[in-house]
């Protein structure tokens, strides 16, 4: 019979070392680490950044974080984000592997402080723009360039619906397959040493710097402000999967989420919630966007739609549920839109674009009809979507208004001939 001794002793004295280690990190050394988190922090971004409180533990490999807020480099009252309190968790196969995988980032209470700039950006570009030299600035062309291209939009809507073309659109697919063949690359390089060569086999630029699975946020609050307009989201729940940043700093994720409670100076304007979900294998990509809006206040959110439409909505409120699709370049969007005590008028000097009728008869149309509904169907390709099933559905909206207008003006044009006939035989 073979009996089998365990060292009890020494597993109490590894256990304590271990737990001493574990805790000393987490509730002395972390005070330390933090002025030097903040201070590398500072160096990536050129932000101006300040942190109360950080545990880190070493054993579980996750820290913990109170009150990150970061401000406007050039101006420091100005705070642009603000993190009450978060939690992330480093993933040890990542670490194995050599790279940095965050698998889960737990954030409780955000504040955003979005607002535009006079040159058409926002002031969140500041903080992962570095101001440094030239030759350094350009290791960042993939994340500047999301924020510089927002510049030529007009309105926040304009600057979004670009944005999620541009990632469906042939050219990006490319892009994108190019990166991949170049990460698959494998370059040799050789050092010469006093004794011998030193070979090392180098995959191309394209493994991640930085993966993060999950991010969840609760409790947050945005403040959007662009040219003198400003509205809030209260309660705002954000979900983001499949984060990466590659080695030239390119953007990619797999899945957004956002939603939250539409605040207009103190008063509820709506909610709303937008869905993005991002997927591919071999033969194609699919992109799924879902947006939903109940009670929505067109006014309050005004001047985040109204440079991108042809028509001015002086007041009304949208109720939207909207399913798109997206397979490699081929487009299937059915919407659902209710719009109530509303007042649409036409844009001087804007045309429609659409040989229905002209753009004063169509408002009359769309503001006889309370409250109106519309079900339509857009399909085509990205670059050349198709509006068939919108147009018809405005044709059976404004029939009656149309009929009206053409009645009235036959009326018109007899009663002036008439008047003319008259006058020329007396």
């Amino acid at each position: 019979m073979v009996t089998k001794i365990f060292n009890i002793k020494g597993i109490v004295i590894v256990t304590s070392l271990l737990a001493v280690l574990h805790f000393g990190v987490g509730f002395f050394v972390s005070p330390i680490l933090a002025p030097m988190v903040i201070e590398q922090i500072n160096k990536v971004t050129a932000s101006a950044v300040s942190l109360e409180k950080i545990n880190i533990w070493p054993l579980t490999l996750s820290c913990q974080f109170k009150n990150l807020k970061v401000f406007d480099p050039k101006n420091t009252d100005e705070r642009i984000i603000w993190i009450k309190d978060a939690s992330l968790q480093v993933s040890m196969l990542g670490l194995l592997a050599k790279r940095l995988v965050v698998s889960e980032l737990n954030v409780r209470g955000l504040d955003i402080n979005l607002k535009g700039e006079s040159d058409g950006s926002f002031n969140i570009s500041k903080i992962v723009k570095p101001s440094t030299t030239e030759k350094e600035e350009k290791k960042w062309p993939a994340i500047k360039d999301i924020f510089e291209k927002f510049k030529a939009k007009k309105d926040l809507f304009g600057k979004v619906y670009e944005a999620l073309k541009n990632r469906a659109s042939k050219a990006s697919k490319d892009s994108k397959l190019a990166k991949k063949e170049s990460a698959k690359k494998i370059s040799k390089e050789v050092n010469v040493l006093p004794k011998g060569k030193r070979v090392n086999f180098k995959r191309g630029d394209g493994a991640y710097l930085l993966e993060i699975k999950t991010i969840n946020v609760s409790d947050g609050y945005i403040h959007i402000e662009e040219k003198s307009n400003s509205v809030d989201i209260e309660k705002a729940a954000i979900g983001i999967s499949d984060l990466v940043v590659g080695s030239s700093n390119d953007v990619e994720l797999k899945h957004f989420y956002i939603s939250g409670n539409v605040i207009k100076e103190r008063e509820p304007k709506g909610n709303f919630l937008a869905k993005y979900k991002y997927s591919e294998t071999k033969l194609q990509e699919v992109t799924e966007i879902r947006v939903e809006a109940e009670k929505l206040d067109l006014t309050s959110v005004k001047f985040i739609y109204a440079d991108s439409l042809p028509v001015e909505i002086e007041k009304g409120t949208l109720t939207l549920k909207s399913n798109t699709l997206i397979t490699n370049e081929e487009l299937n969007s059915k919407n659902d839109i209710l719009l109530e005590d509303k007042h649409i008028s036409p844009k001087g000097g804007v045309k429609l674009g659409m040989d229905i009728a002209p753009l004063p008869v169509i408002c009359a149309g769309l503001n006889s009809v309370e409250p109106l509904k519309l079900n339509f169907s857009i399909t085509g390709t990205v670059e050349n979507p198709k509006f068939d099933g919108f147009i018809n559905s405005l044709k059976e909206i404004i029939k009656p208004v149309l009929a009206n207008t053409v009645e009235t003006a036959k009326q018109s044009a007899v009663r002036a001939i008439s008047k003319f006939l008259k006058k020329e035989g007396e």
